[in-house]
């Protein structure tokens, strides 16, 4: 029996090694693309979390709105359709 248990300690720490090489790895993938793309960050995101991007258009303003808080929104929905150009 204890052979197998040898091989089963192998497959123990082989199974940590990749698990480590794999945290290592997406980590240099995720620096890379944060430093060298334009919407580094938005791609980042991407990469880390292994699904896309979610856009979500911002709601309308209140129509008694401060005049400060519409202008903020057009802002945001500015920003929102750029984000959509670029990633469409």
């Amino acid at each position: 029996m204890s052979g197998f248990s040898t091989i089963t300690d192998n497959n123990k720490e082989n199974n940590k090694n990749a698990i480590h090489q794999f945290a290592e790895m997406m980590k240099a993938i995720t620096d890379y693309v944060g430093q060298e793309y334009t919407h580094g960050g938005d791609i980042r995101f991407m990469v880390e979390n292994l699904k896309d991007y979610r856009f979500n258009r911002p709601p309308n303003p209140d129509p008694n709105a401060h005049q400060y808080d519409i202008e903020s929104w057009k802002k945001q929905l500015d920003l929102f359709w750029k984000q959509r150009g670029v990633y469409p």
